[in-house]
């Protein structure tokens, strides 16, 4: 069965997740919008007039188009990618799903034909609502029906064509959803004359703020309502803008009028009160979110990133509809009390004469401070809008935190699912490779690259080093093992991170990483004792595969003044698995150069034993199965004295890992091994750790736990 990674109530509802992935599917048109609004809109005058002169309308015209046209199809987008999007969660095949969402956007083009007929505008962000509705309820429909069909009849057609049988599989469905959306529309035109729901709640919230004559009141509605709507995916400013020019735009006008005449202003709100001081950085003052995300976020970190240029421009549809905002139950309380608080904030400090009224009529997409300053002709403006970011970071600053806790438990859920499903195929013998389809596990897979990626760029990812001791209980070498401390999902099981770094093709940058980190380690490492040390590193199968990595590891050990013989290079199983003439080559060149050539997990298997044929090993290391069994299993010690007795002869040494107690240690000493690393000396531990251990320069007495409390993961 497939485990299942989305745990939250909220989150396992398919038609609320669907809206949200639909949404988060436009962030690249919202992005190019965006940006093209912010250049063509940029209030500097030298540039708005190169953009109107003869030289810049060729860039005008490209900026009017992507910033216009994008929006206008913003609708159409919608309902396809949230129709795909529910079709993908509810498993259906890809062709399926696109039949899904092509069938969703003909019942939304149908439903939304007015008493005009057809007419483009469905497509835009006026529109939205109605297009998040109608996708959805045609997607579950669709499905309901196909469904119910399967259980009524046959489920597969008999038709070798697969495009023929899944066309007669959907045929009904389709009709289905056609004629339910017709019918819809006929009811709604009829009844309402316009079947644009967001036009629904425009009438209500006219007739409400209508019973209102100005004053806090109705600014306190007018607010709220443009809040509500926004949440819920509407564009409150387009549906609330006439209630905006009925009530609060002439304010601004009579200011003006009054100051001309010798008058003082004393009107406080003004469309330009609620744009400036209260609406900073967009609807839901989103910069105060964006500061908050920096401050305290990591999972949402990078969507705040990418959309600080925008709403720092006023431009908030990146944020409310790519973290999404929209239908996010958490973000509920700060998005709509922000608003309301700093309306309250703002009228009170107005009220006491600290700032004075509005006077000026501000461009939209003016930055922060500079709208302050320029909308009250005082810097007092900006250093209200200063006091009102602080205030809307510390209301919406415990939300991003629950919301982080939330999201880092959905992330937690999802890695342990991923590491579960490598150990049952490494169980079950099967090699790790790129999973194929779209499920909980490939998303997951994929997020998780995408932090690995991260993590390589930012010192995210750490070297653990585990000791190595010959019969003396002398140090001699350490191997460095790749660790990586998810800020989610804690220590990633190493397999794991070696499984992702293959599918998005991080392998050589990530071998290159330990490599250099290990030697520049090895080279302070020198430093805290006299006695000659070796350092051993893995390589996997696809690092070898690159003739430069010869040259590669010369150029680092020179760079690290680091002798050739002091380090290992450690093969990996699928490398003995599966042999080539360049990979052997290769390991010849690296043990020509003086590297020492390291073989794990050595048993007696055909794999281990036909490698010795073509290959001289320096070292090998048993495998782990083999120890572990050594004080109670007579064939476990029979093997490792006969492997003891072939590495005499053909001049390796032998290491013994997982070694946890004295017994196994005294026994495998009577059979002929003299090196040893495992719990009974240290599991695998940071550098830090390490340089203590290093300088305590003593044979091992017994484990520290005061200074190894941090370790992770055995060898």
């Amino acid at each position: 069965m497939r485990t299942k990674i989305l745990t939250t109530q909220w989150i396992d509802n398919k038609i609320v997740q669907a809206v949200r992935q639909g949404l988060v599917m436009c962030i690249p048109l919202l992005m190019l919008g965006s940006i093209a609004l912010v250049l063509k809109t940029l209030p500097i005058v030298g540039y708005q007039a190169f953009l109107h002169g003869d030289m810049g309308k060729v860039l005008l015209y490209l900026l009017e188009l992507m910033s216009k046209d994008i929006f206008d199809i913003l609708s159409l987008v919608l309902v396809v990618s949230i129709a795909y999007s529910y079709a993908e969660l509810r498993e259906e095949e890809p062709t399926t799903c696109i039949i899904i969402a092509i069938v969703a956007l003909c019942a939304y083009i149908i439903y939304a034909v007015g008493d005009n007929g057809f007419s483009t505008d469905i497509f835009t962000i006026a529109w939205l609502f109605t297009s998040m509705c109608v996708a959805s309820a045609a997607s579950v429909l669709f499905i309901w029906v196909k469904g119910l069909r399967n259980k009524m009849g046959k489920k597969y057609i008999p038709w070798a064509d697969t495009r023929v049988r899944i066309a007669m599989e959907i045929t009904i469905p389709s009709i289905v959803v056609i004629v339910v959306f017709s019918m819809l529309n006929y009811i709604i035109v009829n009844w309402l004359h316009n079947p644009n729901i967001q036009e629904v709640f425009l009438y209500m919230a006219r007739k409400i703020l209508g019973s209102f004559e100005g004053g806090w009141v109705a600014a306190i509605v007018y607010v709220f309502f443009l809040q509500i709507f926004w949440f819920f995916g509407m564009h409150g400013g387009n549906i609330l803008d006439p209630v905006a020019k009925e009530h609060f735009e002439t304010g601004l006008i009579t200011n003006i009028n009054v100051l001309a005449s010798g008058g003082e202003p004393s009107i406080i709100f003004t469309k330009t009160f609620f744009d400036v001081f209260v609406f900073i950085g967009g609807c839901g003052s989103l910069l105060c979110l964006v500061i908050a995300i920096l401050l305290r976020g990591k999972s949402t970190k990078r969507i705040g990133k990418l959309s600080i240029t925008s709403i720092l421009f006023n431009i908030n549809e990146i944020l409310v509809f790519g973290m999404p905002i929209v239908l996010n139950p958490i973000m509920f309380i700060p998005f709509i009390l922000t608003p309301l608080v700093l309306t309250i904030v703002s009228y009170i400090v107005f009220k006491l004469g600290w700032v004075p009224m509005t006077i000026q009529s501000i461009s939209w997409v003016t930055p922060v401070f500079i709208s302050g300053a320029m909308a009250t002709q005082s810097w007092a403006g900006a250093v209200l809008q200063l006091v009102n970011v602080i205030i809307g970071v510390c209301i919406y600053i415990p939300f991003v935190e629950r919301l982080e806790k939330r999201q880092e438990g959905i992330i937690k859920a999802g890695i342990e699912a991923v590491t579960q499903n490598i150990k049952e195929l490494e169980e079950s013998g099967q090699e790790c490779v790129k999973v194929q389809g779209k499920n909980d596990l490939i998303s997951m897979r994929k997020y998780m690259i995408n932090d690995l990626e991260q993590a390589l760029h930012t010192d995210a990812l750490n070297l653990y080093y585990q000791p190595q001791h010959n019969i003396h209980g002398e140090l001699i070498g350490v191997e460095a093992l790749l660790r990586w401390n998810h800020y989610a999902g804690g220590f990633i099981y190493p397999p794991l991170i070696i499984d992702l770094a293959r599918e998005g093709n991080l392998i050589d940058e990530l071998g290159e990483w330990v490599l250099q980190q290990a030697c520049k380690d090895l080279e302070t490492l020198k430093s805290f004792t006299d006695k000659s040390m070796k350092m051993s590193i893995n390589i996997v199968v696809e690092q070898l595969s690159h003739p430069a990595l010869v040259d590669q590891i010369e150029n680092t050990l020179e760079r690290y003044n680091i002798l050739p013989s002091e380090l290992g290079i450690e093969i990996t199983e699928q490398v003995a698995l599966r042999p080539t003439k360049e990979v052997e080559g290769l390991l010849t060149r690296l043990r020509g150069c003086g590297v020492q050539i390291l073989m794990d997990d050595f048993g007696m298997g055909h794999s281990s034993i036909s490698y010795l044929q073509n290959i001289q090993f320096d070292v090998v290391k048993l495998d782990g199965s083999l120890v572990r069994e050594v004080l109670h299993n007579k064939r476990s010690r029979d093997i490792i004295e006969s492997i003891i007795k072939l590495a005499k002869r053909m001049d390796f040494d032998v290491i013994a890992e997982y070694v946890e107690t004295e017994e196994q240690r005294q026994v495998l000493e009577k059979l002929g091994c003299n090196i040893y690393q495992g719990y009974l000396y240290s599991p695998a531990m940071p550098f830090s750790a390490l340089t203590q251990y290093v300088s305590d320069e003593r044979p091992y007495t017994t484990f520290r736990e005061d200074i190894y409390s941090s370790m992770v993961y055995e060898a």
